[in-house]
């Protein structure tokens, strides 16, 4: 599974956030309004609910780590 981290502004937050996707589905977004970042993860939304979201730990943090950096430079 290909992740990918998307910087957007979005209409309901005041500061850019990072869009995180796999595939062609968005399963989170790390946003910074408030002191510390925010990540929010949401459900599955291809009707499997009996698939849960299952990533590559190092590759993950990898790119949460890319992902906060990339929305702190921009704010």
């Amino acid at each position: 599974m290909k992740i990918t981290v998307q910087i957007a502004s979005v209409p309901d937050r005041d500061n850019l956030v990072a869009e995180l996707w796999c595939e062609d589905e968005q399963w989170g977004e790390i946003s910074q309004e408030t002191e510390n970042p925010i990540l929010e993860i949401y459900p599955r939304t291809n009707g499997k609910n009996d698939k849960i979201w299952s990533f590559d730990l190092t590759e993950m943090i990898e790119k949460l780590t890319d992902a906060q950096k990339r929305i702190s430079q921009n704010i």
